[in-house]
């Protein structure tokens, strides 16, 4: 069975070409402290010199990197080529991509100014290409990768789509547990350390700062937007209860929403379901809209 990385280089070998590029080139080191967010789609591991993975628009897989970093790439065997080198990364670079850049092509590199999960280039490490390149072809060749990075990550492989599935699967579980547990008096803290304690005996990780993560309101006095739980505040009848969860499980992450509205025994007022019905036709609503080649905006728009 293919690895991850496996899927995702192919994919971007795709869209490399696709882009008319003469490569795509991820410039990283010491990732242990502050690894580019693109580097686990393509490399199951950690760098720990300056090292350079790079996907060109002939479709081959070429690795630069220090001496004693090559050896998991080799075996990875997801790279058609891995050049290590001893003393600096410059010329090894350099020589690489004068074999597989074309003239004329652009380099594109890992920067962005709206897109986060683009912008894994330190400043340091782009001013370090800027350098080794200064006097070379390439040394006004960098363009950002955002339209690589964003399709890389938009279009999910087969591996994927199952961990994310799996992910899905565990919250909808704890949302279960929590529904039949959850009562009135309790405090949107109780519920919140219940969540954890589940996710503890799954071995699942938060999708986001633990912290937050879950977000419990209950009643109009709750937190709004990204809170945290509160000891003061317990559910009651006559509250709107809502649960944020999102779980990580094997790197890959849920995020549902649940609200629920607490009664005492009587029915439920019509302005509660005249507003979840209306919450409900909106999601509808922008399922039927999603379909490949739909923008955005159009699928905010039909909600």
């Amino acid at each position: 069975m293919k690895s991850i990385q496996s899927e995702k280089l192919e994919q971007a070998k795709a869209l490399v070409k696709a882009e008319e590029l003469g490569a795509w080139l991820t410039f990283v080191r010491e990732t242990v402290e502050g690894a580019d967010p693109v580097l686990p789609l393509i490399y199951e591991g950690g760098l720990t010199w300056q090292s350079a993975l790079i996907v060109t628009g002939e479709g081959r897989t070429v690795a630069v990197v220090g001496n004693y970093d090559a050896d998991p790439l080799n075996a990875s065997g997801d790279w058609d080529e891995v050049v290590p080198y001893v003393q600096s990364i410059k010329d090894s670079l350099i020589d690489a991509l004068e074999m597989h850049v074309p003239a004329g092509k652009e380099i594109a590199v890992n920067f962005s100014k709206s897109d986060v999960k683009s912008d894994g280039l330190s400043h340091g490490m782009f001013l370090l290409l800027k350098d080794y390149f200064a006097g070379t072809r390439f040394e006004n060749a960098l363009v950002s990768a955002e339209n690589v990075i964003r399709k890389l990550r938009g279009v999910k492989s087969e591996s994927e789509l199952s961990r994310i599935r799996a992910a899905v699967l565990d919250t909808l579980e704890i949302f279960e547990v929590v529904q039949a547990m959850a009562r009135a008096g309790q405090s949107e803290r109780s519920i919140y350390d219940l969540i954890h304690s589940l996710m503890g005996e799954r071995n699942l990780g938060f999708a986001w700062d633990r912290h937050g993560d879950p977000i419990v309101n209950s009643g109009p006095n709750s937190m709004i937007g990204h809170g945290i739980p509160s000891s003061d505040i317990v559910i009651e009848p006559g509250h709107i209860f809502h649960i944020d969860l999102g779980v990580e499980k094997d790197e890959y992450c849920s995020d549902l929403q649940r609200s629920w509205y607490v009664t005492a025994g009587e029915e439920t007022p019509a302005d509660a379901l005249d507003a979840f019905d209306a919450v409900r036709r909106a999601i509808l609503a922008a399922k039927d809209a999603l379909k490949p080649g739909v923008e955005g905006w159009e699928v905010d728009s039909a909600a």
